[in-house]
């Protein structure tokens, strides 16, 4: 599994951040996939789905989001580090079959990170 700066994963796609405009997109970081025990990309696509693919977009470092998804396949969540939680004020991090260190059956994944973000209950900065 690949991610892209272009919005793209393969066997799913966001258009790019160019033909994006407001406030309201979420940047995704992917892990490294070393140890995957999800479909990462059925989860985008889901949450694609569920939020509008418009408002997904890979993580671009240079550009500030109002929320972001840390989407890793382990309950490691390698990927949430100081330099990446900085760049969104709000976060939902998916590890594993797990949305915020809780639970979640694989195949419900999409919708919880979904109603964390709609509810506005992701999680704020804490580095």
């Amino acid at each position: 599994m690949e991610a892209h700066t272009t919005g793209r994963f393969r066997g799913g796609t966001a258009r790019p951040a160019s033909a994006r405009s407001g406030d309201h997109v979420i940047g995704v970081k992917y892990c490294g996939g070393c140890n995957p025990r999800i479909d990462r990309r059925a989860v985008f696509r889901g949450l694609g789905d569920l939020l509008g693919a418009d408002r997904l977009e890979v993580m671009d470092p240079e550009r500030p989001y109002a929320a972001g998804l840390l989407l890793c396949g382990c309950e490691r969540a390698c990927a949430d580090r100081p330099a990446v939680r900085r760049r969104a004020p709000l976060w939902v991090v998916v590890g594993g079959p797990a949305v915020d260190g809780e639970p979640v059956e694989e195949a419900l994944l999409a919708e919880a990170v979904a109603a964390k973000i709609k509810s506005g209950n992701a999680t704020p900065l804490s580095f």
